[in-house]
């Protein structure tokens, strides 16, 4: 089932929530830039896309509805399912997930 609540939250808790969450992202990365190490924590975090290119690694998520039985870990990104790459199919979904959990700020 999924989470409706975010119909009747009122928008000091969504500017709340969001104020945690930045300062929280800011003490997680203030020693990085601190060190000059910013633009590294930047670089691993939008490289992690690339840096394994198999299905699932060990996470029991979606893809085990569409490919039952089969061993993910191997499963190369690559593969395509109707027609794109199981990559875009994940980038899609999570872009989706993502505006899902932002439609009420946006």
């Amino acid at each position: 089932m999924l989470y409706s609540g975010w119909l009747w939250e009122s928008k000091d808790r969504i500017w709340k929530s969001s104020l945690v969450f930045l300062i929280s992202i800011l003490i997680i990365a203030t020693p990085f830039i601190l060190h000059g190490q910013g633009s590294n924590l930047i670089e691993i975090t939008f490289g992690a896309i690339d840096r394994v290119p198999a299905v699932s690694m060990h996470a029991f998520n979606c893809w085990h509805l569409f490919f039952p039985g089969q061993d993910l870990v191997w499963m190369p990104d690559s593969n395509l399912f109707l027609g794109l790459a199981l990559k875009s199919w994940g980038m899609i979904m999570f872009f989706l997930a993502l505006l899902f959990t932002l439609k009420t700020v946006l």
